[in-house]
């Protein structure tokens, strides 16, 4: 791949075959998750790490016009724009993705999946060395996912999984019946979509924009592990699109890209692993029908519980949605009900926790990304419940003060 790249640098006028790469050495990540990046030489603040051409990433333009773009437009001539939501049209396919995939995603997913194979397509060898294994949680072994019943995380995977399937239903067929197709199947398409997923970036990185959520495919910028305490720039210019490091990389030491502020159950979902003791870490709470967010202490996404958490809580508590009463001031009726049912959530987590077992000394991937997980949404509540008591002891302490 990276000769690939390189001959794709000169072939497209550059001239200069990438120098930057002289100074990358690919080999496993210290933590063992996985192939890493590491500095051959020290890293300087503002030195360019990466610079790849525009025209070597995989954007959802470069599918459009390709011919599996015009085989698509072709078997489904009706579509009226790409980058609606997919939508299905066989009776009993409803789903959603809580993804929101449109036919932009789809396309990029069959670019992917045949360009596996067909070594006309100008990706091709960038394709081929993607990693055969797909790092969602929703391809795990059905026997793992089970673990994560009563979880936020297992109502995600599920929703996906259906999403999945109801897309299958609806177009395979259709596809199938295609020759640049024919040989497609659930498992290329489900691997296609996971690479996609799990590497994406925004095309804002290539001065680009589109209507649609869409991204794109960068060559060796997909391959940089996340650290939370990662600092880098990006930028570009003259058709390359560079990535620059924010602080001083030692030589020997892994080079990190930073993926956002996530918590671990979006980083589970999408890229298969979990941080510990992730400061970022959010428990979507289910209250009035609806979903909110609980987060950390010092967390620097949000708040640990936002206005939102109080409004819907009223919305339950009250059937007209409670009293208006002064900004920012929460009642202690509404603050003892929230610590219960963040204490029955936490009994709940224990519970799940238990029926795993004991930590076994040679555990599985799957298993201890699984007691990661549940560490880190205990570790939200805890602190959730914590804060609760606090405020509580709070109200009493100025009740007393106002009797005395």
């Amino acid at each position: 791949m990276l000769s690939w790249l390189r001959s794709h640098d000169v072939e497209h006028g550059n001239g200069n075959p990438l120098p930057w790469l002289d100074n990358l050495d690919f080999r496993p990540s210290v933590d063992g998750s996985g192939e890493g990046i590491f500095a051959k030489n020290d890293i300087d603040i503002n030195d360019v790490v990466v610079s790849v051409p525009i025209t070597a990433c995989i954007t959802p333009q470069v599918a459009i016009d390709s011919p599996v773009g015009v085989a698509f437009k072709a078997l489904f001539p009706s579509l009226s724009s790409l980058t609606s939501e997919i939508s299905f049209t066989t009776p009993g396919c409803d789903i959603q993705s809580p993804s929101h995939w449109t036919y932009e995603s789809l396309l990029i997913w069959l670019y992917i999946s045949t360009g596996l194979t067909d070594t006309t397509n100008p990706h091709h060898l960038y394709i081929k060395s993607l990693p055969s294994q797909t790092p969602e949680v929703s391809t795990w072994p059905p026997k793992h996912t089970q673990l994560l019943t009563g979880t936020s995380l297992h109502t995600t995977l599920q929703t996906e999984i259906l999403f999945f399937q109801s897309l299958l239903k609806s177009y395979l067929p259709t596809l199938k019946s295609h020759p640049i197709f024919s040989s497609l199947n659930p498992s290329k398409l489900l691997w296609s979509k996971s690479m996609y997923t799990s590497r994406r970036y925004p095309l804002t990185l290539l001065s680009l924009t589109s209507p649609s959520f869409e991204g794109c495919l960068i060559p060796v910028a997909d391959l940089f592990n996340h650290c939370n305490r990662s600092k880098i720039m990006w930028g570009g210019g003259n058709g390359m699109v560079e990535f620059k490091s924010g602080e001083k990389v030692r030589e020997g030491e892994e080079v990190f890209n930073y993926y956002g502020g996530k918590g671990n159950e979006k980083l589970m979902s999408v890229y298969g692993f979990w941080l510990e003791d992730n400061l970022n870490e959010v428990y979507y709470l289910g209250l009035a029908g609806r979903v909110v967010e609980i987060r950390r202490r010092g967390s620097e996404e949000g708040e640990q519980f936002g206005e939102e958490v109080w409004r819907v809580l009223r919305e339950e508590m009250y059937e007209d949605g409670g009293e208006e009463g002064e900004e920012g001031v929460v009642g202690l009726e509404e603050v003892e009900v929230l610590k219960g049912t963040l204490e029955a959530r936490l009994k709940k987590l224990n519970e799940i926790e238990n029926k795993i077992g004991v930590r076994g000394e040679e555990e599985v991937y799957e298993i201890k990304a699984i007691r990661g997980y549940l560490r880190g949404q205990k570790k939200v509540l805890e602190e959730g419940i914590e804060t609760l008591e606090e405020m509580i002891e709070g109200v009493v302490d100025d009740d007393d003060e106002e009797k005395t």
